[in-house]
């Protein structure tokens, strides 16, 4: 460690003296009147040990994201005529196994069942490389680690107090950290139509435009709903052919909320919107098709109709109120809704004590517990990661999974009328 051990900083007075706190024990007591930011005292570590954690498989720090997206901004002002970025996520591309393996002091044999090519190999930490890349739906399995869902690119005045919008461009960035230096790799300019996933803070400003849309409001207006009752959930629009692939779209399902904490659910109103999230602006608005008695559908046809055409005229339909019967969870809106309401009182309590304390170690990102060992993650898509799962078999430490997560889970609703062929939640 560079600089240790350091020297202990001396003051020329004692500032303080060790003494009896009554009843607390022994204490520490100012000896004189200190000055504003004066030294008390000086302490450094009398023993300094390296933690045997992975470093090629830990999570980003926040340090390190603020210094990848730096690098990032400065290759693109150096090297592009980018001028105006919009940076995305930042997540590590997987190491590769034969590195990794040695990481995690699993055994060594001839054959690896954590290698890609099966060959032995006395790798530690040092020799896993920490790579990052920038949002590519196209790259291969790179040996490194993945940063970014984008630099969302642009020669675009984005999110400016200007509305100047020029054609948007996405990249790919890789990056790999050389000598305490993330570096630009690559940067690549990806193709008409692949775009970064939508981040919360597009979400929020979709629901901040669309309340505030006079269309909106007025639509809300005709079924009886204020615009400080309208709440809109935005969703990935997936792909509609009737909007040019490179616009950034969602789609806003539209719900009334009548009291602060309503299950907002409960009130679905009778139409959605798309929403462009570059101009920030509502730019269509549609009314679904309904079903008389549960059974007919008021459009049969199940296609989106043109965008020239009334969307209302299309639905074959008149508007619908949203239902207005509360149908909450929290237990005081239980109560405020029904007189009758009481809450179980048949439970018996439960207590969960562990006096000698827990039977786990977690150490950094590592886990052990009974014969189990193995690194914990979470990962923006996929959520939790259980990587290089290992169990001491009496002594024989046995190499059982490389890594389990859940990469992906569609859930596609199954009305098939427009908007819902749209809503597939990809939940992970």
């Amino acid at each position: 460690m560079p600089g240790y051990p350091q020297p202990l900083r001396t003051v020329s007075k004692p500032t303080f003296r060790v003494g009896e706190a009554g009843s607390k024990g022994l204490g520490l007591f100012a000896a004189r009147a200190l000055g504003q930011g004066e030294l008390i005292i000086d302490e450094r570590p009398l023993l300094i040990s390296v933690r045997g954690v992975p470093v090629a498989v830990d999570p980003l720090t926040p340090d390190e994201i603020t210094a990848v997206c730096d690098a990032v901004r400065l290759y693109t002002a150096t090297n592009t005529d980018v001028r105006t970025l919009k940076l995305m996520t930042c997540y590590l591309l997987p190491p590769p196994k034969k590195v990794n393996h040695g990481c995690f002091g699993a055994p060594c044999h001839t054959y690896s069942p954590w290698s890609e090519t099966g060959a032995a190999g006395a790798h530690n930490a040092k020799g896993a490389s920490r790579r990052v890349s920038a949002f590519d739906y196209r790259s291969p399995n790179t040996d490194g680690m993945k940063f970014q869902d984008v630099a969302s690119g642009c020669v675009v005045l984005h999110h400016l107090d200007t509305r100047l919008i020029l054609p948007r461009r996405h990249y790919n960035s890789i990056l790999s950290l050389r000598e305490g230096t993330w570096m630009v790799d690559l940067l690549d300019l990806l193709e008409d139509g692949l775009q970064p996933a939508i981040p919360p803070e597009e979400q929020l400003r979709c629901e901040v435009v669309v309340r505030a849309d006079p269309r909106v409001q007025q639509f809300a207006k005709d079924v009886g709903v204020l615009p400080e009752e309208i709440f809109c959930e935005s969703w990935a629009i997936g792909y509609d052919d009737r909007f040019p692939p490179t616009q950034r779209l969602q789609q806003g399902l539209m719900f009334a909320r009548f009291s602060q904490h309503d299950n907002l659910y409960a009130h679905p109103m009778d139409f959605t919107i798309i929403y462009d999230s570059i101009a920030e602006k509502v730019i269509h608005i549609e009314f679904p098709p309904h079903y008389k008695d549960g059974l007919v559908s008021s459009n049969p046809d199940t296609s989106p109709p043109d965008l020239q055409l009334d969307p209302l005229v299309v639905s074959g339909r008149e508007r619908v109120p949203p239902p207005r019967k509360a149908f909450d969870f929290l237990p005081d809106l239980m109560a405020a809704a029904d007189k009758d309401f009481k809450q179980r009182d048949d439970l018996k309590p439960l207590h969960i004590l562990q006096p000698e304390g827990v039977s786990f170690r977690l150490d950094g990102q590592q886990l052990e517990w009974q014969n189990w060992k193995m690194h914990i993650a979470f990962h923006h898509r996929e959520g939790l990661a259980l990587s290089t799962i290992t169990y001491n078999d009496h002594g024989e430490v046995r190499p059982l999974f490389y890594r389990l997560s859940l990469s992906e889970m569609v859930v596609p609703y199954g009305a098939p009328e427009y908007p819902h062929g749209r809503k597939s939640a990809f939940d992970a």
